[in-house]
């Protein structure tokens, strides 16, 4: 090896200055040079000394993990258990599923099925309590509209007797129109329905109980012609689509109680 290689290996080695090393080397007299302190290891002692390092860091990286892997599965079985011990945690969680395991699968099954028949009795009396409350409010609905459809008599008699009286020889009413003895009230031309309005007042002339109407512009004296009060005057609208309270309903209401002084009573 060449002398300059020589020293640049040992100042490399000695992690010194090659320059100064070498202007020192050169000197005839002492050197004063101070070496640093280093501490050098063979390759086979290097190589030993990175296993025991490695082996170390691994050993302790183990430990951490298994920490947490102790804990973490106590977390998730719902084990109570003091301690890293995998034995004791494992134990604890077998005896956790054997305490749950004795309460049978059928019973709990049947608690179930008894709520759920429980509650499907509860829903069920209730839509029946709600059909019921439907039921009577449309009755009662449909049973105003017909009381209000009914005119003015001269005998003093309130609507419900004169529905009950109706209702006693065989009328009735359903959203088809009136019946009498179940058969649909049909006019004699067309053979259509005919309106509830008509029948009451073909009914009560029939009876004598019809007020009578007195002529208007264009008007006459018969009965049926034209509503005769209020009540009747906004079923005639419903039926002509017009609005009660619109400009064209009030309009025809004052004509109509210009020459009926009871129009409104």
């Amino acid at each position: 090896m060449k002398r300059e290689e020589f020293i640049k290996s040992l100042a490399d080695t000695l992690k010194v200055d090659a320059k100064l090393l070498a202007t020192e080397l050169n000197k005839e007299n002492d050197i004063k040079f101070e070496l640093p302190k280093l501490n050098l290891f063979t390759d086979k002692e290097l190589s030993t000394r990175d296993e025991n390092i490695k082996k170390v860091g691994y050993d302790e990286g183990v430990t951490v993990g298994f920490d947490r892997s102790a804990k973490k599965i106590k977390e998730i079985s719902g084990v109570e258990i003091e301690g890293k011990d995998i034995t004791k945690i494992v134990g604890a969680i077998v005896s956790k599923a054997n305490t749950e395991a004795k309460v049978e699968p059928d019973a709990k099954l049947q608690e179930a099925l008894n709520s759920i028949t429980k509650l499907q009795g509860t829903i069920s009396t209730l839509e029946g309590e709600r059909d019921k409350a439907v039921g009577d409010f449309n009755s009662f609905k449909q049973r105003q509209t017909i009381l209000a459809a009914i005119p003015q008599n001269t005998v003093g008699l309130s609507n419900e007797t004169v529905l009950s009286e109706m209702q006693a020889q065989g009328y009735s009413f359903t959203e088809e129109g009136v019946h009498l003895n179940g058969n649909l009230v049909k006019d004699d031309k067309m053979q259509n329905p005919v309106p509830m309005v008509d029948v009451f007042n073909q009914f009560m002339t029939d009876k004598n109980w019809l007020k009578k109407s007195r002529p208007g512009r264009g008007g006459d004296d018969t009965t049926g012609s034209k509503p005769v009060n209020y009540d009747q005057f906004v079923k005639q609208c419903e039926k002509d689509g017009i609005n009660p309270a619109g400009e064209e309903g009030i309009a025809r209401a004052k004509e109509l109680a210009k020459d009926n002084p009871e129009f409104y009573n």
